[in-house]
């Protein structure tokens, strides 16, 4: 199995988030070798949050998934 780890930069929200992906793929794999993975971290004061999304359908949702971080961060409070 390789790894590839991405840094998809900073989301600009309360103290601070930031978005991290990996792709993985699994040559002996039969059954989807291809695996993407995206985690975001993000924190409000003490309260930190860390949202989470994992496919083998295609290209991770980068942009879409900065939102997502954005809007969970600022529900924190």
């Amino acid at each position: 199995m390789t790894a590839t780890g991405y840094d998809h930069g900073v989301v600009d929200v309360e103290e601070g988030a930031t978005l991290q992906g990996m792709y993985t793929f699994d040559a002996d794999a039969h059954e989807r070798p291809h695996f993407n993975y995206l985690w975001g971290v993000g924190r409000d004061g003490d309260t930190v949050t860390l949202v989470l999304w994992s496919s083998y359908w295609g290209e991770p949702p980068v942009t879409a998934w900065k939102k997502t971080l954005r809007t969970a961060v600022n529900k924190l409070y």
